[in-house]
């Protein structure tokens, strides 16, 4: 999951966002659709190339966004898109946690927000609509966040959201050239998922 600034080792990026900024414009959650997903991949590799969250070192291609977007059109695993003034400002979505079957009641949780839609809510907005179709599907029982690096905001959301600090995986990703831990943040959903 990523809200944080830049990582101040990345290599500078930049700006390809238009004049026009997502600051000041207000939000409307949907469902994601097929047309969105250049915006969401760009969202994503910008994430990738000036920050630690993800640990991905190169930039996802469409072919492989468009495979990730089947991948959440389900109740399970869902996409909610943050749109501002007809522009996709952020997502948020729910995926397979691990590939065994007994794994299928957790769900890993993922929220990215366009840089210059940031410090305004969407991310609270975002995280609380996923959520909200976590509890409604009835058949998740935890949502597991993996977040990378000194991430303080994100890790302050998600404490916001009742999520619990269950480790850190210490200098598990090597990303522009340092080592980076890992928080793994849980929410349980409760016994009747």
């Amino acid at each position: 999951m990523s809200l944080a600034a830049p990582d101040p080792a990345a290599p500078a990026r930049a700006d390809a966002s238009p004049a026009a900024s997502l600051a000041a414009l207000p939000v409307l959650l949907r469902p994601g659709r097929p047309d969105d997903v250049p915006a969401l991949l760009d969202i994503y590799n910008g994430q990738i190339v000036s920050s630690v969250s993800p640990l991905h070192l190169e930039p996802r291609t469409l072919e492989m966004w468009e495979q990730w977007f089947a991948d959440h059109q389900s109740d399970v695993h869902p996409l909610v898109v943050a749109e501002a003034g007809g522009r996709v400002a952020g997502y948020a979505c729910l995926s397979a946690f691990r590939p065994p079957a007994a794994y299928l009641c957790t769900a890993e949780l993922s929220v990215y927000v366009h840089r210059d839609a940031r410090g305004r809510g969407v991310a609270t907005l975002l995280m609380e609509a996923i959520l909200g179709k976590a509890r409604a599907c009835g058949r998740i029982h935890s949502i597991v966040s993996h977040i990378t690096g000194d991430n303080e905001p994100s890790r302050g959301l998600h404490r916001k959201m009742g999520f619990e600090l269950c480790g850190t995986l210490r200098e598990a990703g090597l990303k522009f050239g340092r080592y980076h831990d890992v928080h793994v943040y849980q929410l349980m959903l409760g016994e009747d998922a």
